[in-house]
């Protein structure tokens, strides 16, 4: 398998800067709630109803 890569320069007004920003910090955010969430089942030993069964 081949990947390839290229750097490209992304041109933004202030505004979309301002806009990325803060878009990049409720998706870290969110990351982070969902992270503790699964961390605190999985020390409660509730991962055994993390997953509808299958049928």
């Amino acid at each position: 398998m081949l990947t390839y890569n290229k750097k490209v320069r992304l041109v933004v007004t202030k505004e979309n800067k301002q806009l990325l920003d803060s878009q990049s910090r409720m998706c870290n955010w969110l990351y982070n709630q969902l992270l503790d969430a699964v961390e605190e089942d999985y020390h409660n030993e509730k991962r055994k109803n993390c997953f509808p069964a299958e049928t």
